[in-house]
């Protein structure tokens, strides 16, 4: 254990003579611009409403769309399972 801790110590004290990093001078401007180029690419509010509006009625069409082709569905199963049970043998001829 102690060569781990003697390791751990020299490279704890490499980074004694270390300075700090200095960003340059203008990098706070530059920052600041692209951030300002970047504030164009935003939609507007009013936008998205109309965007959740055209959203919101296509979903109830496909709602409304989906109800009633289950109906549909369900009315044509009725209807062919009381065809069936009218035929009460298949000889057609006798």
């Amino acid at each position: 254990m102690e060569k781990k801790e003697q390791w751990k110590d020299e490279i704890m004290q490499s980074l004694n003579g270390i300075q700090r990093a200095k960003p340059p001078a203008d990098l706070f401007s530059k920052i600041q611009a692209n951030i300002k180029k970047t504030n164009a690419d935003i939609i507007p509010l009013a936008k998205i409403k109309w965007i959740a509006v055209a959203a919101s009625i296509l979903l109830l069409a496909n709602v409304i769309g989906v109800k009633q082709y289950q109906t549909k569905q369900q009315s044509v199963e009725l209807n062919e399972s009381t065809e069936t049970s009218l035929i009460s043998n298949y000889n057609l001829y006798n």
